[in-house]
């Protein structure tokens, strides 16, 4: 449950950045199944190892994201949940293949879990785990490397040109925690408390972004 109302949060957050922009050509890398990302776009490719079909309209490629090649630029590069599955090096060659993926006036929106969550802070405190490293639980869903909002515009800053950054959802307990003791109504109130209306708190909630436009070398 709190999985799917993240996703659509993330998706709320890219339509409402969007309002002003065309997004009429996107591409979503490690999407799934578009549930979420055909929201926005019906003109939308989905690039996944393991992609489940749901669609006829979208253009789904089962392929390793470093494999792909196309000639298409699009107006929008999702990579939402993605990146910390791989080690930083690898990182750092994802957002290479994203900025070749835009239009000279595109646009990436990037998410990832927050390192600095509230949640995983707590687990420092009470000595379950170091926060920046992985934990057994990062591991057993496949995480490699973890990323605060500082590591996350490190290597963002270093490959596309900068937008902005933010957080949003208070998440003050583990997912499987929140699944069990929260319900809709729950989420929807820590869902208030982002970057915006709380900049005090930027770098400590659950999901962290980063918009990006495309260099041009």
């Amino acid at each position: 449950m709190l999985e799917e109302f993240l996703n659509n949060l993330m998706i709320d957050k890219i339509q409402e950045y969007g309002k002003k922009k065309k997004f009429q050509k996107v591409i979503d890398i490690g999407g799934k199944d578009g549930k979420y990302s055909s929201r926005i776009s019906e003109n939308l490719t989905i690039v996944d190892l393991n992609p489940v079909i749901i669609k006829p309209t979208i253009n789904y490629v089962k392929m390793d994201i470093m494999e792909f090649e196309t000639k298409e630029k699009f107006d929008l590069v999702i990579s939402s949940a993605f990146i910390e599955h791989f080690s930083k090096e690898e990182g750092v060659s994802i957002l290479k293949k994203v900025n070749y993926l835009l239009k000279d006036d595109g646009f990436a929106f990037l998410t990832c879990p927050n390192a600095w969550s509230i949640n995983r802070l707590l687990g420092e405190i009470m000595g379950i785990c170091k926060s920046l490293e992985l934990s057994e639980g990062d591991k057993m869903v496949g995480h490699k490397f973890m990323y605060n909002l500082p590591r996350l515009e490190e290597i963002v800053k270093e490959n596309l040109i900068f937008v902005e950054s933010g957080s949003y959802f208070l998440k003050p307990l583990p997912a499987s925690d929140m699944n069990k003791i929260f319900d809709i109504n729950a989420f929807r109130s820590f869902a208030f408390i982002n970057s915006n209306s709380y900049p005090q708190l930027k770098d400590y909630l659950a999901e962290i972004y980063i918009i990006g436009k495309k260099r041009v070398e």
